[in-house]
């Protein structure tokens, strides 16, 4: 976007920018707070029925054609 306009000066520039990024601040929030519940809520899971459940499966053996 910045490469399309002609600016007057650093002002109308920098005025620019910033009304690109005041539409988009709450977005941005929005995202981080659902980020810290999504970390939050991973911590909290027990996740030692996976290692079981994950340990049940045997690895299986190949077999070696030799011709």
């Amino acid at each position: 976007a910045l490469r399309t306009v002609n600016f007057k000066d650093e002002k109308h520039k920098a005025n620019y920018i910033f009304k690109i990024v005041e539409q988009k601040i709450n977005d941005v929030y929005i995202r981080m707070q659902n980020a810290e519940k999504t970390k939050e809520k991973a911590k909290s899971i027990d996740m030692s029925y996976a290692a079981n459940y994950v340990n049940t499966f045997k690895k299986r053996e190949r077999k070696i054609n030799k011709k």
